[in-house]
């Protein structure tokens, strides 16, 4: 998995292409655990590029919209796939973690 980061006015939106694996799963947490304690609360993840996600990488996710959201900002999931929206529909996920069509939408609504 590859994450590419972009900062957009208060919002940073973190691109994820790829497996979204237990080794992606390390990654994104070191980086969103460092983006939450410099106060970047706002957070988009742009998931058009990626392609499969497992359990650790959904825990991530639900952690990082947690600790969002306790800081008074938002985590947004921009553009995933439906094969992602399934496996988040199986998980129990995708009422818990909010979902934008694409990124320009998901920036709107934080």
């Amino acid at each position: 998995m590859a994450i590419r980061m972009e900062n957009r006015g208060r919002a940073v939106v973190l691109g994820l292409q790829g497996r979204l694996d237990s080794q992606a799963a390390a990654e994104l947490e070191a980086t969103l655990g460092r983006l939450l304690d410099e106060g970047r609360n706002h957070l988009v993840m742009d998931l058009t590029d990626a392609e499969t996600a497992g359990g650790a990488f959904l825990r991530v996710l639900t952690s990082g919209a947690v600790r969002s959201a306790e800081a008074g900002g938002k985590l947004i999931l921009a553009g995933p796939g439906e094969a992602l929206r399934e496996t988040l529909n199986l998980a129990g996920l995708e009422a818990a973690l909010e979902t934008s069509r694409d990124v320009e939408t998901a920036l709107v609504e934080l």
